[in-house]
């Protein structure tokens, strides 16, 4: 087996929360997919949730519980 080479394959941003990470994704893939769902297990169809929604949905339920 090959050992694995300790340079760097990327350049990572560093983030110390959750709230970084968020606004990062956003702003880097705000409109690309984050997940898909469906509402009931038996639909046929999914339900597609970008980075720009769940940053939306994210602050909807801060202040909710705030």
């Amino acid at each position: 087996m090959e050992e694995l080479s300790r340079s760097k394959l990327y350049e990572v941003e560093a983030v110390s929360n959750f709230r970084e990470l968020v606004e990062r994704s956003c702003r880097l893939y705000s409109d690309k997919t984050a997940f898909i769902y469906k509402k009931h297990p038996k639909d046929t169809t999914y339900i597609r949730h970008t980075y720009a929604d769940l940053k939306q949905d994210i602050r909807k339920s801060w202040y909710w519980v705030n």
